[in-house]
């Protein structure tokens, strides 16, 4: 007995992907946490936002400087070698 084909799958409206208004949200509902734990710690909360931004910096610095451009150098010199070698 043969096995009977399965039903079209149905055609779903395309969505956008993403909106502003959460990101906005989001940035909005973290700088009031950020003024009310400073309210609350009376000011020491401060300095340790500025220690988990500068260790941010230096670790997007890092990601840039190795992992990308870095890596592109790489890629760029593993190409230009794997023609040297198709050309011999």
């Amino acid at each position: 007995m043969p096995i009977p084909p399965l039903p079209p799958r149905p055609e779903l409206p395309e969505q956008p992907r993403g909106s502003w208004l959460a990101i906005l949200l989001m940035a909005g509902v973290t700088g009031m946490l950020v003024v009310v734990l400073t309210f609350l710690t009376i000011g020491y909360f401060g300095p340790v936002l500025i220690v988990a931004a500068a260790m941010g910096c230096i670790v997007l610095f890092h990601y840039v400087v190795w992992g990308w451009w870095l890596g592109k150098v790489l890629r760029q010199a593993a190409a230009e070698e794997e023609a040297r070698r198709d050309l011999k």
